[in-house]
């Protein structure tokens, strides 16, 4: 929150006294822990057995008190400072284009905030080390070695001081540099602006700073003092009888964790491990593994196999592959397809166009025209070059005979074939007409 409106002091600060009373409090919760398994607790863990560890455990009990009280937000404790900070900050925020009491209702929701880590925070220490003991494992617990109580008076030291670093800052009274120190330490390397001109803090009185401090405190105390009403001296009645009458359907989803782990459950971890599954299974296991792995090794092993039958050092079958081959390369190469030409008369303009058959052979074949009918390849009359290709134009006036000839020789055989088609000039010249495939169309000659 703190990160969030601007207030990277309170953010670093907080981030700072909140590892010295929390760490304090985990390792504590430890040492409760060892105490009741040396007093032959077989659930170290269940405070419900426990009340009055504070005859018993008096260093973890001083340390867990002073933690406690440090986040609840008590004064003069280092929690208090820090999170007065961000309370103050999310007051007076007014980032653009928020509105004007946004940071009024984060204010209000940061102290209900407060108010339940106060009450939840003291109820743990008034079920574990106030009233008298509830089990024989409880009233054998023993304090902790200094292994372990030594790191936890450090803890509790640095949770009371720390927060003299990072005192509110007060027009009205002068205090020594180092109540400011995080501050001026962190000056040069945060920003005071969200932008040019627009600065992050707000401005306000020194009446307003200690009255907003005196509402966190209170809130922070009647935290406390909901605790100790319900669970001063151990679980209490009372608070048996709500949660198994009106308030049984809150204490049932409070102990669910309002079922968040199911949903998240359902919602997010169940629908991934379906997804990864599926994935697993057809690209992973399938596509990759069967097709791509064993796929590609299946294929190089048959040709290998098939390899090993042809390559087996037989001379006699390699003659005879040599002759088979040969005869398929001699058949496919004779084989001229269907061979024929194509032609249109557009106005004065005789278009000539080759078919020479299917096939990888008939489509590098030489193609040439005759078109004197004397069976030799001609040349163009107006050019000289060439009459070859599968396309020609040329003067319908200038082909004196009125059988035209292609002629196709194979690239491979050399062998030559010959289509012959006549010439029929149309009744009507229209431009673009065709004459292929009229009534009157010529029988071709081969």
């Amino acid at each position: 929150v703190a990160a969030g409106t601007g207030n990277w002091t309170a953010a670093i600060f907080h981030l700072g006294t909140h590892a010295f009373f929390k760490a304090c409090l985990f390792l504590g919760a430890g040492s409760v822990m060892h105490g009741m398994e040396h007093g032959g607790s077989k659930t170290p863990g269940d405070i419900t057995t426990m009340g009055g560890l504070r005859k018993h455990m008096p260093i973890t009990r001083a340390t867990f008190l002073v933690s406690c009280l440090a986040i609840a937000g008590i004064v003069p404790f280092a929690g208090f400072f820090s999170k007065d900070e961000i309370l103050g900050g999310a007051f007076f925020v007014h980032p653009p284009g928020w509105p004007i009491w946004y940071g009024k209702v984060l204010w209000g929701g940061l102290l209900v905030a407060a108010l339940g880590t106060a009450f939840y925070m003291w109820r743990l220490y008034f079920m574990v080390f106030s009233g008298d003991e509830r089990s024989e494992e409880a009233k054998h617990a023993h304090e902790s070695p200094g292994s372990m109580t030594g790191p936890l008076v450090v803890l509790a030291f640095l949770a009371t001081l720390a927060g003299a670093i990072g005192f509110p800052h007060l027009s009205g009274v002068k205090l020594p540099a180092f109540t400011h120190a995080l501050a001026t330490w962190l000056a040069p390397s945060v920003s005071s602006e969200w932008h040019e001109g627009y600065e992050i803090a707000g401005h306000a009185s020194d009446a307003t700073t200690i009255l907003l401090m005196v509402v966190a405190l209170a809130v922070g105390a009647a935290g406390i003092g909901l605790a100790w009403m319900f669970y001063g001296r151990g679980p209490s009645p009372t608070v048996a009888k709500l949660v198994d009458g009106p308030l049984a359907g809150l204490a049932k989803a409070s102990r669910n964790k309002l079922w968040v782990d199911e949903f998240y459950d359902a919602t997010i971890v169940r629908p991934f491990k379906t997804i990864a599954r599926g994935l697993f299974e057809i690209v992973d296991r399938f596509v990759i593994d069967t097709i791509a792995v064993n796929g590609v090794a299946f294929v190089v092993g048959l040709f290998g196999r098939l390899s090993r039958w042809f390559q087996n050092g037989q001379v006699q079958r390699y003659l005879a592959g040599l002759v088979v081959g040969a005869a398929l390369v001699f058949f496919v190469t004779s084989q001229l397809r269907s061979a024929s030409f194509e032609y249109r008369i557009v106005g004065d303009q005789l278009e000539l166009n080759a078919l020479p058959g299917g096939g990888i052979i008939q489509a590098t074949s030489k193609l040439e025209w005759d078109i004197t009918g004397d069976g030799k390849p001609d040349n163009h009359p107006t050019t000289g070059q060439k009459l070859e290709g599968a396309h020609v134009t040329l003067r319908y006036g200038d082909v004196p005979a009125a059988d035209v000839t292609l002629i196709i020789t194979d690239p491979v055989s050399r062998e030559t074939e010959t289509v012959t088609r006549t010439i029929t000039e149309p009744t009507t010249v229209a431009p673009a007409q065709d004459n292929a495939g009229q009534e009157n169309a010529p029988q071709e000659k081969k």
